[in-house]
C-alpha cells in the first residue's frame, strides 16, 4: 500500500482540493471517505475549461492580502476560466 508524506494513504482521483486550477491541500468540501463526511470548504472551486492534450494551459494566481484567485486559460482557444478564491483565514506569524 502506498503512503504519502504524512503516512496515509494517498485520496481517491477526482477530489476536488487535487483538481487542476485547485489549491492543493485546501478543503474543497470533498467526501472524505475514510471519515463517512463531508470535507469543510475552504476554497471555492469550480473546474475550468478541459484540458486536451498537447495544448498548454497558464494559471494566473492573484493574491491579494489574504485573498486569492486562480484563473486557468487554455493558450489555443483563450477560454479562460475563474477556478480557486480562497480566503486565508489563518493570521500570518511575524
Amino acid at each position: 500500500m502506498n503512503k504519502d508524506f504524512y503516512g496515509r494513504r494517498p485520496e481517491r482521483d477526482g477530489l476536488w482540493k487535487n483538481r487542476t486550477g485547485a489549491i492543493y491541500k485546501i478543503p474543497a468540501g470533498d467526501f472524505i471517505y475514510h471519515l463517512g463526511r463531508y470535507d469543510d470548504r475552504l476554497q471555492q472551486y469550480t473546474p475550468g475549461p478541459p484540458l486536451v492534450p498537447g495544448v498548454w494551459f497558464q494559471y494566473d494566481i492573484v493574491a491579494t492580502g489574504n485573498h486569492y484567485e486562480v484563473t486557468l486559460t487554455n493558450t489555443q482557444s483563450g477560454a479562460t476560466q475563474v477556478t480557486t478564491i480562497f480566503d486565508n483565514r489563518i493570521p500570518r506569524v511575524a
